[in-house]
């Protein structure tokens, strides 16, 4: 059955056992970027992206200049059930989506003795996202180690933390690396977009997931949001130094091409002196032949 994109969005909101307006409430936010399902349509023919993952990027630039950020719903779901309904994906049906888990990273290791002199887990667990909201496409989480390690130094830094113990803060950090993740973007292309033309769009779509995660947590929203924007900015502008440096060394310079030696002039033959022909030696008479002929003639004579 063919469903509008309006129909797609109220559908999806059923599964999520959400109001079935705030569908209405998403096609208005594309409607405020001067969007509609025809318009994005000829988005997706005009790009032609054969991922999801690369339709999001471009329905995230679609996004630019959006006025109001939505209270209904995350940028992020908006952007993941637009790219299903023009390029569906594998799963059978969206409801398999809420059943995914964002996958987590390989546990950092702690220090023993830090894990020991910790005190007992008796603080609140860390806030995990709501099973109503929509999960989007897992990006490969490796790629967010360098995050997790950052949020772990510094929430180890801070005053109202560092007491919590290692293991505590260790899932803290993976709790919001999971939240980031939940974009469906690389962390590579989070931080070209961060740094390129689309920083504004995917700043206030990070900024706006990480303020609903915060909602009843112990980390400030806006120290967070602080530190997650301070390593995209930092990797963005190591990405920019190592680029600088690679155009500034100079090119070795191109050798002049070898130069056959001068020809030299042929010089020109002497002209051959003809001799004379060579005369074959006489032989040598026979010395009694020439005795008999003496004789002859002697007798011939008389």
């Amino acid at each position: 059955m063919d469903l509008t994109l309006l129909e797609h969005l109220e559908r999806c909101q059923k599964r999520y056992g959400r109001p079935v307006k705030v569908g209405a409430d998403m096609l208005s936010a594309w409607r405020s970027v001067g969007h509609d399902e025809s318009s994005l349509r000829q988005v997706c023919r005009r790009h032609q992206p054969d991922t999801q993952h690369k339709l999001k990027m471009i329905l995230i630039k679609e996004l630019q200049g959006l006025p109001v950020m939505p209270a209904t719903f995350e940028l992020m779901e908006l952007v993941a059930e637009t790219a299903e309904y023009f390029l569906p994906s594998d799963e059978p049906d969206l409801s398999s989506i809420l059943e995914k888990k964002a996958a987590v990273p390989p546990p950092l290791e702690v220090n023993k003795e830090e894990e020991e002199e910790s005190p007992p887990l008796s603080l609140p667990a860390p806030v995990r996202a709501s099973a109503s909201t929509p999960a989007a496409a897992e990006p490969s989480t490796l790629s967010f180690t360098g995050l997790r390690s950052y949020l772990l130094r510094h929430f180890k830094e801070d005053r109202e933390l560092r007491g919590m113990g290692s293991r505590y803060l260790l899932h803290e950090a993976d709790a919001v690396v999971r939240e980031v993740a939940r974009t469906g973007l690389q962390m590579d292309d989070l931080i070209r977009m961060y740094s390129g033309g689309d920083g504004d769009v995917i700043g206030r779509m990070v900024a706006d997931m990480l303020r609903r995660w915060c909602s009843g947590n112990r980390i400030k929203a806006d120290s967070l949001v602080r530190l997650v924007f301070g390593y995209l900015r930092g990797r963005a502008d190591e990405t920019a130094s190592v680029s600088q440096r690679a155009a500034a060394v100079p090119a070795a310079p191109r050798m002049a091409p070898i130069q056959a030696a001068p020809k030299v002039p042929r010089m020109k033959e002497a002209p051959r002196i003809e001799t004379a022909p060579k005369v074959p030696p006489s032989q040598p008479r026979d010395r009694r032949r020439c005795v008999c002929e003496q004789h002859n003639q002697f007798l011939g004579n008389i």
